[in-house]
């Protein structure tokens, strides 16, 4: 919500029901309140050290759904962690008997293991029963539970360390009515740290809405960035497994997108059948490999065209380091147009990183608006500047030339900084005007005149798209000193700093930058900032030399 404050009542409850209420909390106009769970149940006289376990409940009055909510659970002694979104409760009036909850689970490696919790927000019993199958619809074991009213039951699926496939299907069935029942899962390995959400579904009846694409984005494969500060040697492989859970065949053909140098390519791949109540592993780095990528760091966006009626598939998608160790999972979206997309929780403190892929599947440019702190206007939007064709030159572009002088690394204690010499030569015909200032918080200022930023990206040219950096220079009229007239033929040097990488972890590979112009324009309240042309790169590469020699203490 963004115009009106709003008081919310946060309660507990236990396994066994029991419950607790919180004290309220008053969130304002885009505001966000982060309650301690394992605190509020110290503060009720609860030891903060019980194994408990149960959910939690938000009250509050508002005429429509206006909260995002979100449950965190972390075990940092085995560097686990399960996020679960807290939903709207949904019952149907008049109340409409329950229809199965379908999910699927799935073993990155052997060890894996698996929980299933089961919440009744009935005023009654649940009798709940809970099917795991094989990857061919197999059935591994069976598990009856009663819930009772506001409880918690938690299922250990220790049937899954013998199964003979490393996917399947889980569906859970009970005896009450839609909304009564609350089904969550995850997926575990505590000895090398590895944790991820089982995701699930109700499967209800299958509408003839038409087929749709569903897309996963920014999947990480290959070597990390550097920027993201991982350990040496990290890399990624993607996941993307698929459970049909309908009565028919699905077929589902993928495509994966990457960016490179700027310019976004794509690879139509085998359609893939799936029979009914199967699942399958799409070997997302066999299709990465498929597409020619093999060799490839970076993110890529898998699509996936479903010819098959909608609710008829359950998705689980992610990206995964080589040790297990680091897990990012992605929720699979239907492609469809849409005024806002939400994401309920984002941290950058206390060790975490919030990563935010934006992907435009449209053959036209979109407008793209980011609210939320920390940006001092409260909005970030993004918008594209010229449409261009391959046919017709770029206007707005002026006649730059790029090229990469030197990189130069400098000792610091143990750390090594990079700094690489950029030459922008102007091969134009008439004087043009290019942002030199570093003050950029300052220059691009919503108050400030005729902003205008270059915006310099280095990467390694063998792995495209496996950004080291990204920095800008800026100007506005505001500031004359902040930009310099150029000539044909006159060139201005600019130093861009490529990081800092410890003494024993600097990465190797040839080195290129590339260079795009942005504006930004307030248009209607909004402060939009847009891409003006095309992306420009050096006309060379150069190594990232090793670090000099420490010199000798005296």
């Amino acid at each position: 919500m963004e115009t009106s404050s709003i008081a919310a009542t946060p309660i507990l409850y236990l396994s066994n029901g029991a419950q607790y209420v919180l004290p309220a909390v008053t969130l304002p106009p885009g505001g966000i309140s982060t309650v301690d769970i394992n605190a509020a149940l110290q503060s009720q006289g609860i030891a903060p050290y019980a194994p408990l376990f149960g959910y939690v409940e938000v009250q509050y009055s508002w005429p429509w759904d206006a909260l995002c909510a979100t449950v965190r659970n972390v075990d940092p002694a085995h560097s686990e962690l399960f996020n679960f979104g807290v939903g709207a409760a949904q019952r149907s009036s008049p109340a409409a008997p329950s229809v199965p909850i379908e999910g699927m689970w799935w073993k990155q490696e052997p060890n894996v293991t698996a929980f299933v919790a089961l919440t009744n927000l009935s005023s009654g019993p649940l009798t709940v029963t809970l099917q795991s199958t094989d990857s061919a619809n197999n059935p591994l074991a069976q598990h009856i539970a009663t819930v009772s009213s506001r409880g918690t039951v938690m299922v250990t699926l220790a049937e899954l360390q013998a199964a003979p496939t490393s996917h399947g299907g889980l569906s859970v069935t009970y005896d009450g009515f839609v909304g009564d029942l609350v089904v969550n899962g995850g997926l575990e390995d505590p000895a090398v740290g590895y944790s991820a959400n089982i995701r699930f579904a109700s499967s209800g009846p299958l509408t003839a809405k038409p087929f749709a694409d569903y897309a996963e984005l920014g999947l990480m494969t290959g070597a990390a960035s550097p920027m993201m500060n991982f350990p040496a040697g990290t890399a990624f492989t993607p996941y993307s497994l698929v459970r049909n859970v309908s009565g028919q065949s699905v077929s589902v053909t993928p495509t994966v997108w990457w960016m490179s140098g700027g310019t976004p390519h794509s690879a139509q791949l085998q359609a893939v059948t799936i029979p009914p109540y199967h699942s399958t592993d799409l070997d997302a780095a066999a299709l990465v490999a498929g597409a020619g990528l093999a060799s490839f760091s970076g993110s890529i966006n898998l699509v996936l065209d479903v010819h098959a009626p909608q609710r008829s598939l359950v998705f689980a998608s992610g990206s995964v380091d080589l040790k297990n160790t680091y897990v990012f999972a992605v929720t699979p979206v239907a492609i469809k147009e849409s005024v806002a997309k939400t994401l309920s929780y984002w941290s950058t403190g206390k060790g975490d990183d919030t990563m935010v892929t934006l992907w435009n599947p449209a053959d036209q440019a979109h407008l793209t608006k980011a609210k939320g702190p920390p940006y001092p206007s409260g909005t970030v939007s993004v918008r594209g500047g010229q449409v261009y064709d391959a046919q017709h030159a770029l206007v707005e572009v002026p006649a730059i030339r790029l090229v990469l002088r030197k990189i130069v690394p400098v000792i610091d204690r143990a750390v090594v900084r990079y700094t690489a010499e950029v030459v922008l030569t102007y091969t134009g015909d008439a004087p043009i005007s290019i942002p030199v200032g570093t003050d950029t918080d300052t220059l691009l200022a919503p108050a400030q005149h005729d902003r205008n930023a270059l915006v310099f990206t280095t990467e390694f040219s063998d792995n495209p798209g496996q950004v080291i950096s990204a920095a800008e220079s800026a100007s506005s009229s505001d500031h004359p000193e902040s930009q310099v007239t150029v000539w044909p033929g006159d060139s201005v040097l600019f130093l861009v700093p490529l990081g800092s990488r410890a003494r024993d972890d600097v990465p190797t590979g040839q080195v290129r930058v590339s260079m795009h112009r942005e504006r930004k324009v307030v248009d209607g309240g909004t402060d939009w900032t847009e891409s003006v042309g095309h992306v420009i790169q050096s006309e060379n590469t150069l190594p990232l030399p090793p670090p000099p020699a420490a010199r000798a203490g005296r």
